[in-house]
């Protein structure tokens, strides 16, 4: 069990071993992402973390990163996924903050092997993003390429969601249009990506053709 924390400046480290830029298969799922990794082989879960604290506010860690008290029933997706990992992810407090929000080029994640169970990818969105400003799309865009480049090296299957949406503000076809961007410059792909949808209070204001419309538009 172990979490190292990779940079955005780390991806042209390995781009000469690339041989060939492999479009990733892109999958729509309406389910749990703790679900769904029992469906897929060698699957990372992309964790929707606080940046400023590890397991957000209503969790605690030690300083080496070990889970010791949550609150029960707390239900954001990362509360989900530490409550369901307990032992096995390490969170250590000096990786936080994980990004400095001020600069432009510093998106960092933290990647963690957790025992038996599936890695998890811990990376932060922007609270309530502001997309006149350019460098908020592009640190968007960042994350998702790092992202990219990490669960290349060690995944076959990325599963991921509506990172940013609900709480944190970001309207979904701001998503996939980060995404779409993303997708067209990263020369990093895991073999499948897994956009796993809850239909719940937030997203039954969508209708679900809709939905499946909006994200095979990275298919493209």
């Amino acid at each position: 069990m172990e979490t190292n924390k990779y940079f955005y400046s780390d991806i042209p480290k390995l781009k000469s071993i690339i041989k060939e830029k492999i479009k990733p298969n892109i999958i729509l799922e309406f389910e749990s992402c703790l679900l769904l990794e029992k469906k897929y082989k060698n699957t990372v879960i992309h964790n929707f973390a606080n940046n400023e604290r590890p397991g957000g506010p209503t969790s605690s860690f030690t300083d080496d990163g070990l889970l010791i008290h949550q609150k029960v029933n707390s239900s954001t997706q990362e509360d989900i996924i530490i409550r369901h990992y307990q032992k096995n992810l390490l969170l250590p407090k000096k990786y936080y903050p994980i990004i400095d929000n001020s600069k432009l080029g510093s998106e960092a994640l933290l990647y963690s092997k957790c025992n038996d169970l599936p890695s998890i990818i811990t990376l932060p969105a922007i609270n309530t993003p502001n997309f006149k400003n350019k460098k908020t799309k592009q640190s968007l865009i960042n994350r998702i390429l790092l992202m990219l480049y990490v669960s290349s090296l060690y995944s076959d299957t990325l599963i991921t969601g509506l990172w940013g949406c609900g709480a944190f503000g970001m309207q979904i076809e701001d998503l996939v249009d980060c995404w779409h961007d993303a997708l067209n410059e990263s020369k990093f792909y895991p073999k499948n990506i897994i956009f796993a949808i809850l239909l719940d209070g937030y997203t039954k204001q969508y209708n679900k053709d809709y939905l499946i419309d909006l994200f095979n538009k990275l298919k493209q």
